[in-house]
C-alpha cells in the first residue's frame, strides 16, 4: 500500500468514526465534440455522476446525444482564450476585462443546446478569473463558481475541485497515484473540521489524459462508489438553494 492511499484510508476511516459520510463530486474540463478521449471519460465508470465542462464558443451540437443522464453541464469560459498580458499567466478574464455580456451569452448558447442540463455554475479557463470579472458573474445568471482550490475568488458560493490527475508543470502528465491520493486525503483532513458542506472536487481533464491517468481514474471511481462510507454526488445536488441562505 502506498503512503498516499493509506492516508486516505485513514482519513476516510476517520470521518467514519465520527458519523460522518466523505462526499467527492467530479469535474472534467474542455469538452466540446464527441471523440475517442470523451467517450473513454465517460465509459470509465458508467452512471457515476459528472460535471462536464464545456467551452461555449466551441460547442458542438453532436456533443448532446452522446451525454448520459448522470453528466450535468457546466459552463467553461466563453472560448477558452487568452486575454491576459504577455508576460502574465493565461486568464479568459483578467484584470480589466468584464464582460457580462459574454458570460451571459456563453450560458445561453449551452442552455440553447443542452436545456436544463445546463447548471449556473461558472468555470473559469485555467482556474482563474480576475475578481472585477467574477462580480460580473450574478448579473451573468450565475449561481456558483467552480475553480480550483479557493481560487480564483469571487462573490458566488463554491463548488470548488481539490485535486488534479495531471501534473501540469511536469509534462502534463499523471500526477502519479500517491501523490493524489495523498492530496486527496489532506483535502478531505482540511474540510473536517471547517462548517463547509460542498463535496471534495477531483479534476479530470479527458484531452490530455495519458494511460497512467486513465487507468488511476478508473480505479477511483470505482473506489468512490464502493468504500463505506464515501459518495460520489451529483453536481446540481451540490448547488446551495438559494432559499436556504
Amino acid at each position: 500500500m502506498t503512503a498516499g492511499r493509506a492516508a486516505l484510508d485513514r482519513e476516510v476511516d476517520t470521518w467514519r468514526a465520527a458519523g460522518r459520510e466523505v462526499t467527492l463530486w467530479w469535474r472534467d474540463d474542455d469538452a466540446v465534440e464527441p471523440s475517442p478521449a470523451l467517450s473513454r471519460l465517460l465509459d470509465a465508470r458508467p452512471g457515476c455522476p459528472l460535471g462536464l465542462a464545456v467551452i461555449p464558443a466551441s460547442a458542438k451540437a453532436s456533443l448532446v446525444g452522446v451525454l448520459p443522464d448522470e453528466v450535468d453541464v457546466l459552463v467553461h469560459g466563453f472560448a477558452h482564450a487568452n486575454h491576459a498580458v504577455s508576460g502574465d499567466r493565461k486568464s479568459e478574464y483578467p484584470a480589466g476585462r468584464v464582460a457580462p455580456d459574454e458570460l451571459r451569452e456563453g450560458r445561453e448558447r449551452l442552455e440553447a443546446l443542452f436545456g436544463e442540463r445546463v447548471l449556473p455554475v461558472f468555470v473559469p479557463p485555467w482556474n482563474r478569473m480576475a475578481e472585477d470579472a467574477a462580480a460580473a458573474l450574478p448579473s451573468a445568471g450565475y449561481r456558483v463558481l467552480s475553480g480550483y482550490r479557493g481560487r480564483p475568488e469571487g462573490p458566488l458560493p463554491r463548488l470548488d475541485t481539490h485535486v488534479d490527475l495531471v501534473d501540469w508543470r511536469g509534462g502534463r502528465r499523471f500526477a502519479g497515484a500517491d501523490a493524489v491520493l495523498g492530496a486527496l486525503a489532506a483535502a478531505l483532513a482540511a474540510r473536517r473540521d471547517t462548517r463547509i458542506t460542498a463535496p471534495t472536487g477531483v479534476l479530470s481533464h479527458h484531452l490530455v489524459h495519458d494511460e497512467a491517468a486513465w487507468r488511476f481514474l478508473e480505479r477511483l471511481l470505482a473506489w468512490g462508489e464502493d468504500a463505506p462510507g464515501v459518495r460520489w454526488v451529483r453536481p446540481r445536488d451540490a448547488i446551495p438553494d438559494p432559499a436556504a441562505a
